[in-house]
């Protein structure tokens, strides 16, 4: 690979396979191999990039990448068969990644017009794989456990519906999927009677062989069923595990070949979120469970702020009253002496189809119903503090210096330049900022955040103000001073009685 600069904050790499070639160049080359052997080759390499997401892995001086192994596990799974017993080499296995390295490079548009489209394509087929595990996981058990149960006039039982969408209780779901991400192999067969006991022995719940198989079959998909499935959103989100249907040892059934990793992880974080939306989505009408979760999520970001921020003020949002009736402010407000921070919360930015098949249609569409909503926001109730006429907004009078901050749930990459790039000739003011909420956690994880964390934002507004927050926090705070973590004790809540399991 070969380091050719930055773009907002990024270091951008590119790598020359050095290869011309034709899909059916590589379907030829790999399909004199075993199938389910050929794909042991990708579950092992899945394996290094999820236990090590910050080292350029190659092979052969190829280099290693989800999107290229995704690409050609799809392209062993459609052409090899298993009936053929010829193991895939090295020689062949470098060339076949060359071969998906050219080809998945060359399926980006490059048309000028489609760049803001490419440019989010890419990202979402990369930059997820970057996301911080422990964090998503230790969010989302504390929101569906914890905070889902203190919501007002709540008519969800979010515990059973993510039973009935999984087919198991949640906290069972969580044990088999990070037994599976401990998985050294790759493969694996479903949990016997030993297996199952040994499991119940160690952690005190009572698991069945029929909880893992159906745990199992939330994430897995037959070579049928994968090679049938619509190509819009990437095949392995879906079915991250394979079902082979094959038994090469006796009496020991189907073995299962995680294709990977971090979408198993997904299947109960970000995957869990989208279906449980789809579960509650009414044809273009209300969505309970998106209602819901966007209050819980609210109310999280205060808690993490009322946590970090030792001294200020925060204030959850109000109505104040206007002329042509009552005025909702922005969801949060954080306030430290004469500076205030106004907090927009949004669980999306835009949506599955949108992040994988993007159009500009798609894409408008989605922001003007999540970011363009909250920016507008921002920009009211800045206007209306500035303006003194409002008695409930007096507490903020005295304010010399704001800063706006769109904090979502789920990442939109390069959001700050893309957001001011579409809407350029639409949004008044440019002087918001958007992170997201694994940046926002870390951030206010340093030490001492409560004494500078308004100036980082209002610096970022004012000298880095079209980057991601991931690349700007890297580049101008300490690393290593990170020194109080709120999502802590829940992930030590959740392990604690599960030490021989649970991921250091």
């Amino acid at each position: 690979m070969r380091f050719v600069g930055t773009f907002l904050g990024k270091n951008i790499y590119t790598y020359d396979p050095k290869i011309k070639c034709s899909k059916t160049d590589l379907s030829v080359l790999i399909s004199d191999f075993s199938r389910t052997e050929s794909l042991r080759q990708i579950c092992f390499f899945s394996k290094q990039l999820f236990d090590k997401p910050k080292e350029n892995l190659k092979f052969r001086g190829v280099p290693l990448r989800e999107e290229i192994l995704h690409y050609l596990a799809l392209t062993i799974i459609e052409n090899c068969r298993d009936d053929n017993q010829r193991h895939l080499n090295d020689v062949a296995l470098e060339k076949a990644l060359k071969m998906c390295h050219y080809l998945v490079d060359n399926r980006y548009d490059t048309n000028p017009e489609q760049a803001i489209n490419t440019l989010i394509e890419i990202s979402y087929n990369q930059f997820i794989f970057q996301q911080k595990n422990y964090n998503n996981f230790s969010r989302n058990y504390y929101i569906y456990t914890s905070l889902w149960n203190k919501l007002d006039h709540n008519d969800i039982c979010i515990l059973n519906e993510i039973e009935s969408e999984i087919g198991i209780p949640y906290n069972y779901a969580i044990i088999f999927a990070f037994a599976l991400l401990g998985n050294r192999h790759g493969h694996f067969w479903e949990y016997g009677k030993k297996e199952i006991a040994d499991i119940n022995y160690r952690t005190g719940l009572s698991l069945t062989t029929e909880h893992h198989r159906k745990f199992i079959s939330y994430c897995c998909g037959s070579y049928d069923e994968i090679t049938s499935q619509d190509k819009k959103i990437p095949t392995f989100i879906r079915f991250p595990i394979i079902n082979t249907k094959i038994s090469p040892i006796k009496n020991k059934g189907n073995v299962y070949l995680i294709i990977s990793q971090q979408f198993v992880h997904d299947k109960l974080t970000t995957g869990l979120y989208f279906n449980l939306s789809s579960r509650f989505n009414e044809g273009g009408k209300r969505n309970k469970f998106k209602e819901h979760f966007g209050h819980v999520f609210q109310n999280y970001v205060g808690e993490i702020l009322n946590f970090h921020l030792n001294g200020w003020e925060i204030v959850l949002e109000f109505k104040y009253k206007k002329k042509n009736g009552h005025q909702d402010t922005v969801d949060w407000f954080a306030k430290q002496g004469d500076k205030l921070i106004l907090i927009e919360v949004k669980q999306s930015s835009i949506f599955i189809e949108s992040k994988y098949s993007p159009s500009n249609k798609s894409i408008e569409q989605d922001l003007k119903k999540t970011i363009i909503h909250a920016v507008k926001q921002l920009e009211t109730t800045k206007e209306d503090i500035t303006k003194r006429q409002y008695k409930e907004l007096i507490k903020f009078e005295g304010i010399k210096k704001f800063a706006k901050l769109i904090i979502i749930n789920d990442p939109l990459y390069n959001s700050n330049f893309l957001i001011k790039s579409i809407f350029n000739n639409e949004i008044k003011y440019k002087d918001f900022q958007i992170i997201n909420i694994n940046d926002l956690e870390y951030l206010l994880s340093h030490k001492n955040v409560h004494d500078y964390f308004f100036d980082v934002i209002y610096d970022k507004k004012e000298n880095n103000n079209e980057t991601d927050f991931n690349e700007y926090i890297y580049s101008t705070i300490n690393d290593e001073a990170c020194d109080k973590d709120f999502l802590q004790p829940i992930w030590d809540d959740f392990w604690g009685k599960i030490s021989t399991i649970a991921p250091s």
